[in-house]
């Protein structure tokens, strides 16, 4: 069996016919707007970033980021810019070679501060912000007296809606044997829960919600613990712990 000779050259001119269509595939931005029904698309090694069209700020970005891992291989993370290149939200380990490698996520304003973090060496609740405690009287003899049998306003409070519940805790007890009355909280003059029995010789905690509070987001939340007499002489003690906002 005789074998056919090639023509000379053939080889070359097909490759290069090969890298023509294939450039010209490329230019032509076929995956300019492209969609995956099934399956996925998986990235080994490399990165996916995004790029303003106007100006090239890197605006997006997932793979390998800085510094390194203590055992020579890549750090996975993920960055996400504001339009004027300062970082809004990134995670990563800022010193991966120091104590056990955690990442954490960050949320930065535009001066670089972290604004909110995970505690991630901890592996439990946030960093950042810190959330304040208040103190409170523990003494019921040192907390404010009603005396009246219509609803008193004994503690005010007042803040912007940042969560859709409300969550109150408050104390209550007669100063006088045989006495009762009522603790209850108001949110813009409605009842949180219902209202709290007092009794003489007894401090009772009322926890008041978590309970759906209306009024749209940052409008201001007008809060109320009020009391009254309900039966016998004295006055009903009031006390307050903490009012917090609390998730749906």
């Amino acid at each position: 069996m005789s074998t056919i000779p090639l023509p000379p050259g053939l080889w070359e001119r097909i490759r290069a016919v090969v890298r023509d269509e294939v450039g010209k595939l490329l230019r032509s931005g076929f995956l300019r707007s492209a969609s995956i029904g099934e399956g996925g698309l998986t990235l080994r090694g490399g990165f996916l970033r995004l790029k303003h069209d106007g100006d090239g700020v890197e605006t997006f970005y997932v793979g390998p980021v800085s510094p390194d891992l203590p055992d020579g291989s890549k750090q996975p993370g993920v960055i996400i810019r504001r339009n004027d290149g300062t970082i809004a939200l990134h995670l990563y380990d800022p010193i991966p070679s120091e104590g056990d490698y955690n990442q954490f996520l960050a949320w930065r304003d535009r001066q670089g501060h972290v604004v909110f973090s995970d505690d991630t060496d901890s592996g439990q609740g946030i960093a950042l912000p810190y959330i304040p405690f208040a103190f409170y009287r523990s003494r019921n003899e040192d907390w404010p007296v009603v005396t009246s049998t219509a609803w008193t306003t004994v503690y005010r409070a007042k803040g912007p809606k940042q969560q859709p519940k409300l969550y109150v805790e408050t104390w209550g007890a007669n100063n006088t044997d045989g006495a009762t009355g009522q603790v209850r909280v108001l949110v813009n003059g409605t009842e949180l829960a219902t209202p709290g029995d007092t009794a003489s010789g007894v401090v009772r905690g009322f926890n008041f919600g978590p309970a759906a509070v209306s009024g749209d987001h940052l409008s201001t939340l007008s809060i109320e613990v009020q009391a009254r007499m309900v039966s016998g002489a004295g006055g009903v003690q009031v006390g307050v712990g903490t009012v917090q906002g609390r998730q749906s």
